[in-house]
């Protein structure tokens, strides 16, 4: 993430972590049918070169990303004096090795985690804040902003798996 004038942007994917929360809500409700026109039909790779993940598990690590922030919209909501938890994106995706990772049922787990996570965003309080072992005191907000540009970095980084070589 870079730093120009009063504006913070992400160098690969250009989201603008300023975004108000209302586009930042419609990007992460509209995932399902985002990711769906990325693939297209195709499922793509069950796993990716060495050093990467493929769509497939590009896909599934943006349905835990939102499973994971709905958890911080409730703690938001119900209890915050116990702070976020840190997000352990590689063991996620180590407990999911022997998964079929499958491109259609990950499709319909986004939708549904989308959802959940939409309720759950606008049942967290914005003038609520939390503590986060990386981030400090952080608000709504954060989850919010910090779901919309996975959902987009990671459309770029599905799509680029996609294409043909």
């Amino acid at each position: 993430m870079t730093t120009t004038g009063t504006t913070t942007v992400c160098p690969q994917c250009g989201y603008d972590w300023t975004l108000p929360d209302d586009p930042a809500l419609d990007i992460v409700a509209n995932v399902s049918s985002r990711y769906g026109r990325a693939f297209g039909g195709r499922e793509g790779p069950r796993y990716g070169l060495a050093g990467t993940w493929s769509p497939r598990e590009y896909l599934w690590h943006v349905v835990d990303v939102l499973r994971h922030a709905t958890e911080d919209f409730w703690m938001l909501a119900v209890d915050p004096d116990a702070g976020y938890t840190l997000w352990r994106q590689h063991d996620f995706m180590a407990a999911r090795s022997s998964s079929p990772l499958s491109m259609r049922v990950g499709l319909w787990a986004l939708a549904v985690a989308a959802g959940e996570w939409t309720r759950a965003a606008h049942e967290a309080p914005p003038d609520v804040s939390s503590w986060h072992p990386e981030h400090g005191w952080v608000y709504r907000s954060w989850p919010l902003r910090w779901s919309a540009h996975e959902v987009i970095h990671h459309e770029m980084d599905i799509r680029w798996g996609l294409t043909p070589s």
